[in-house]
This record gives C-alpha cells, structure tokens and sequence, in this order.
C-alpha cells in the first residue's frame, strides 16, 4: 500500500466532500476543505514550518473554476495559500 492510496482511504473515511472545490496537490493528488495536511517545507515568511498540520477551511476559485487560494487553519493562525 502507498502513501498516496492510503490518503485516498483515509479522505474517504474523515470527512472528504466530493462535491465541493478542490486544490491539486501534485498530479497524483488533490484536496478539499476539510482534509488534513502537513507542510514540507519551511516557509519562514508566513511562518509555518515542515511538519505543521493543518486543515483545510476555504477554497477560493478563479473566473475558471480552478484553486487560486487555499486556506488552511494551522491552528495559531489561518494561512493563505496560492
């Protein structure tokens, strides 16, 4: 089993609404609000750090229906991503 099958499982089981928009996280795999996620990387700028969890609370769509922002609740603070 992967790691990408198991976050399919797992987003079927918690919560993952099918209906609302999505972010396209790499080309194997996408999110919607109320998925959990984990950051990679530091990004010093908006302070959140590799291995933060979050969850997804908004996703905002361009004139073309496609993610321009996601944001997620880190839980000290609610960050805006592109």
């Amino acid at each position: 089993v992967g790691t990408l099958a198991l976050n399919r499982l797992i987003q079927e089981r918690v919560g993952h609404d099918e209906r609302g928009p999505k972010v396209q996280l790499s080309d194997k795999m996408e999110a919607r609000v109320g998925d959990k996620v984990i950051q990679l990387e530091n990004d010093y700028s908006r302070n959140i750090f590799n291995g933060d969890t979050g969850k997804i609370i908004e996703i905002d769509l361009d004139e073309k229906g496609r993610a321009k922002l996601t944001h997620v609740d880190f839980g000290d603070q609610i960050v805006a991503l592109e």
